[in-house]
């Protein structure tokens, strides 16, 4: 079985790390050290408010799996946080917009961030 290289998978500039400093720097929050090796440290940033999950590919689409979803849920409650999962889709051709970068939340949470009852 081949061992997985992120470094060789993804330029230095477009790491999984890079991904998960990009989303820190943007919602003022901090990576989470060790995030995917340790049991203590859950979610990959941590915010004011949310645990967010970080995921990226360098192709044209990303499936998104409901064991993401549920492991963010739960690690967020525990933490009491929100849960929030950050994808980056790297390939594919430039869109019109140039949009990579994009945030999934359970729609209890959108409903409240744009004012909508919760």
């Amino acid at each position: 079985m081949t061992r997985h290289r992120p470094h060789v998978l993804f330029p230095d500039a477009e790491s999984p790390e890079a991904q998960e400093r990009l989303v820190a720097r943007e919602v003022r929050g901090h990576r989470q050290a060790g995030s995917g090796a340790s049991k203590y440290a859950k979610g990959d940033v941590l915010a004011d408010h949310f645990l967010i999950e970080c995921k990226r590919t360098v192709h044209a689409s990303l499936s998104i799996k409901k064991s993401w979803l549920d492991k963010i849920a739960a690690e967020a409650a525990a933490a009491g946080k929100e849960p929030a999962l950050a994808i980056e889709i790297a390939g594919g051709p430039n869109s019109a917009h140039g949009e990579r970068d994009w945030v999934m939340c359970p729609l209890r949470i959108w409903k409240r961030l744009i004012g909508g009852a919760d």
